[in-house]
């Protein structure tokens, strides 16, 4: 018998092999498959693809099993290809005490907490996340990564284990026509 320690384990299918040797040089190894489903996943959806000068929408959501009620994030964005970011918090949340910080390029830090209720059962709207795309010089596809910093339940217990993120891509497309700021296709 034997254990490991400090494995992340990613939403799914995890393969493994565990090989053993003896003293003789006998090997012998053994595959086995676990597969986890978390119980909250703290979601970024891929954008559509849009223009540079067009804002790139990411919807932020929440799978929750209903005992979330405070949640601590980051979000981090490539600051060479999106500006201007933007978090319209949903109706659930921005009832909440909540903050957002836009302050360092490249990072949005987001927190709410709703004060002893908890959010529903399922999937929960938790933002809309936009940017303006810059300039590009091909079509390019940019990450925007989720970090969970915290998560706690209605009477402040931390909910530290079974949480995942998933993060978000979008796809800017250069401007047709060159100078057309707006990206309305017209100069």
């Amino acid at each position: 018998q034997f254990t490991v320690g400090n494995i992340t384990l990613s939403s799914g299918a995890n393969r493994f092999t565990v090989k053993g040797q003896d003293a003789a040089g006998n090997e012998v190894s053994e595959e086995r498959v676990i597969v986890w489903e978390p119980e909250r996943v703290l979601r970024l959806s891929d954008a559509r693809d849009v223009q540079e000068g067009q804002r790139v929408v990411f919807p932020l959501t929440l799978t929750t099993p209903g005992d979330v009620s405070g949640l601590t994030f980051r979000l981090n964005y490539d600051a060479t290809y999106l500006s201007d970011p933007k978090v319209e918090l949903s109706a659930l949340v921005g009832q909440s005490v909540n903050s957002i910080n836009l302050g360092e390029p490249g990072v949005i830090n987001g927190a709410f907490a709703l004060g002893g209720s908890e959010l529903p059962v399922g999937l929960v709207p938790v933002a809309t996340v936009s940017f303006r795309a810059r300039s590009v010089p091909m079509v390019l596809s940019t990450e925007v990564s989720v970090e969970i910093d915290s998560m706690s339940s209605a009477d402040g217990s931390a909910l530290p284990i079974g949480n995942a993120t998933m993060s978000g891509w979008g796809r800017i497309k250069p401007r047709r026509i060159k100078g057309d700021n707006n990206a309305n296709q017209r100069v």
